[in-house]
């Protein structure tokens, strides 16, 4: 028996723009033109699964279908890139340990708990990292801490919930970090690294949607961390996604943003720290 793979088809200019601003109206995620490969691969790759030909009709189907819901998620879960890694953006850690958390403390705007939100946390490693870096700041401090992590995909939030990592994920991550706050463990010949339940208890995990946080009950945050994600949004949804951001944040609060990611932003009630390489917002009203 043969089986005969048919290629992927071309995807018009108009089949890309409906796609384009479905995308972008539920997730804010924007795909261009020169994304079109991307986009049109992993519609492709969905269609196929489910038997559909043409752009338009698996379109029909996952706004219209009554199971276009759940075929939905199962497409977000393709279109959502979750490059991270431990310490990503290490100056933004180094500012964290060196100025906000003792500005914090000094100004005396943490009373009894600090909460930390790692937004677009995809499997975890920037929420860890955080953790690590405040649980060490916290040693000298009766202060509790809690630190969230949201991400959109169900997938990348399970691999975060595991907190099972391999040994070449852990370059950034200090000889320190690793034996105080992760236990190791082979399989095979491969070596990997759990963290520890103790630190686990500070952390939890939630899906969010960023372009719907009007419906999410997250407040009084005191620390966000919201990097490489918003290069991924145009600029109008930038500025809309960071205002909202701004009123989950205490004042005196800060927000931490990638470095590029935004220029010339100006929000209402946010005042930009210049901090080596690193791009911080502290909310002042």
């Amino acid at each position: 028996m043969t089986i005969i793979v048919l290629p992927k088809p071309q995807i018009s200019n108009n089949e890309l723009q409906l796609w384009q601003l479905l995308i972008e109206d539920r997730c804010g995620l924007y795909f261009g033109v020169n994304k079109s490969e991307f986009v049109s691969s992993k519609l492709w790759q969905r269609m196929k699964f489910v038997g559909i030909e043409g752009y338009n009709n698996y379109y029909n189907y996952v706004v219209f279908n009554p199971k276009g819901k759940e075929e939905w998620k199962n497409l977000v879960e393709l279109l959502v890139i979750n490059e991270t890694s431990f310490f990503r953006h290490n100056p933004s850690f180094n500012a964290l340990a060196s100025y906000i958390f003792p500005k914090l403390i000094n100004d005396g705007q943490i009373k009894t708990t600090i909460n930390v939100w790692s937004a677009g946390c995809s499997t975890g490693e920037e929420t860890y990292s955080l953790t690590f870096t405040l649980l060490d700041l916290l040693e000298n401090y009766n202060l509790q801490l809690n630190v969230l992590g949201t991400d959109l995909s169900d997938i990348v939030l399970e691999k975060a919930k595991s907190a099972v990592y391999k040994l070449n994920s852990l370059k950034s991550v200090n000889p320190y970090y690793k034996e105080k706050y992760m236990d190791f463990f082979k399989e095979g010949n491969q070596i990997f690294y759990k963290i520890k339940d103790s630190v686990k208890t500070f952390v939890r995990f939630a899906k969010v949607n960023l372009i719907e946080l009007i419906d999410y009950p997250i407040k009084e945050q005191d620390i966000i961390f919201c990097q490489n994600v918003l290069i991924y949004f145009r600029q109008q949804q930038k500025v809309k996604l960071i205002k909202e951001l701004s009123q989950k944040i205490n004042l005196g609060g800060f927000l931490f943003l990638g470095p590029g990611e935004v220029v010339e932003l100006k929000v209402d009630g946010l005042q930009k720290l210049t901090i080596n390489d690193c791009l911080i917002y502290q909310r002042i009203k």
